[in-house]
């Protein structure tokens, strides 16, 4: 059983992914203590915030951060119409 104790209140799940979908959060179990069968941990409302800030993070993917630049290519594509262009002309 995993518990999260929050300035508002406490939330509980079976696993450490029912309580992520119940928080909207992204918790790792190093983040918890182990206290007997179950784990618990405690968070601010800043606390709170930030791991659900990770998930969003999280979520982001990785292709949309490092974008390549197609302007060599589309300068290429122009040269080429414009050869085929003349050629034909």
């Amino acid at each position: 059983m995993y518990c999260v104790i929050t300035e508002d209140g406490v939330e509980t799940a079976r696993t450490l992914k029912g309580i992520n979908n119940r928080l909207k959060a992204k918790l790792d179990k190093v983040e918890f203590k182990r206290l007997g069968g179950d784990y618990i941990v405690t968070l601010t409302n800043r606390d709170l915030e930030f791991v659900q800030d990770k998930k969003r993070m999280s979520m982001i993917p990785i292709d949309k951060l490092y974008k390549t630049d197609n302007s060599k290519m589309m300068l290429m594509f122009i040269l080429v119409l414009s050869f085929i262009s003349a050629v034909r002309g």
